[in-house]
């Protein structure tokens, strides 16, 4: 159930995002590898994107 719930994410996210269809045509997303490489590659940015929110709130 959890699977087919990201699967539905990452293709309304990439439908929705021109530079993401580009990269990775319609036919990559028929291999469930590129699902948990771009679901990584989101995670890492979110995990930075927080890291950093907590440097500057920790400087202040």
């Amino acid at each position: 159930m959890m699977v087919s719930s990201w699967q539905g994410y990452t293709e309304s996210y990439a439908s929705r995002h021109t530079i993401v269809e580009r990269l990775y045509p319609e036919s990559t997303y028929s291999n469930p590898h590129h699902y948990l490489i771009i679901i990584g590659i989101l995670g890492l940015l979110i995990k930075l994107y927080i890291d950093s929110i907590d440097r500057i709130l920790l400087n202040e």
